[in-house]
């Protein structure tokens, strides 16, 4: 569904240690630029839920070099309701409604032309956006997530294994993986700019990514909001924004 809005992109996590690939969908985007406060015109479309917004981009995208991936379907699974499902910008900005409890599944489907991204699955906690909070989530192509995972030999990329990109909004704590087991703990420190090791199924950093699932009933744990049980699927990327401290 799309709103008009006045609301700008949040400044991005920074470096992701990696030059973006021509498959990305650049957008020229204010680096500082301010995001609105909460409750304006787009929430009061959404009466009795709440208003979900952010931005979905390629996986190697910065403030400096912003890449959005466009026209790449929202939808709340099951649910025929118009209201929870988009279309992403050029600038890769999505924005529905969202049920006010609860946690919603969001598949993200790429367009059939350009980037064959991932399907990804974003498990929206309400307790997590209840607040205002916007997202971001990543795209990541089965070449770029070769190569990515290739710089943390001997891992490398199974395409036939999920895969689990925890978000940690605020100050990182450590989250740790539970009901499977992750082939490795990779973690982002936006200061830094930087991916490193993780522990065994454990890891603090901005971004958290359980590598190579195995099992697909994953839950996590640590933070101070949006902890659980997930759904993983084989082939896909699961992605989930939680609450450090």
């Amino acid at each position: 569904m799309r709103f008009a809005t006045t609301l700008l992109l949040l400044p991005m996590l920074g470096a992701l240690g990696a030059c973006p690939g021509p498959e990305a969908t650049p957008d020229a985007r204010p680096v500082d630029a301010a995001v609105d406060a909460p409750g304006g015109p787009d929430a009061a479309q959404c009466a009795g839920e709440l208003f979900l917004t952010g931005e979905y981009v390629d996986w190697d995208s910065t403030d400096t070099n912003f890449h959005g991936v466009a026209n790449a379907t929202f939808a709340i699974d099951n649910d025929a309701n118009p209201a929870h499902t988009d279309l992403t910008s050029p600038n890769g900005r999505a924005e529905l409604c969202l049920p006010a409890t609860g946690r919603s599944r969001i598949t993200i489907t790429p367009a059939a032309a350009g980037p064959q991204y991932l399907i990804g699955h974003f498990v929206a906690d309400a307790a997590v956006f209840a607040s205002g909070r916007i997202f971001s989530l990543r795209g990541l192509t089965p070449a770029r997530a070769s190569t990515f995972y290739a710089q943390f030999a001997p891992l490398a990329f199974d395409a036939g294994k999920p895969q689990l990109l925890v978000n940690v909004s605020g100050t990182p704590v450590p989250i740790t993986l539970g009901g499977a087991s992750a082939e490795a703990t990779l973690v982002y420190d936006k200061t830094a700019g930087t991916w490193s090791a993780g522990g065994t199924n454990t890891g603090t950093g901005n971004l958290v990514l359980f590598a190579n699932l195995d099992g697909s009933a994953p839950t996590i744990s640590g933070a101070t909001i949006g902890d659980g049980a997930l759904t993983a699927t084989a082939g896909e990327l699961t992605m989930i924004t939680v609450v450090g401290q």
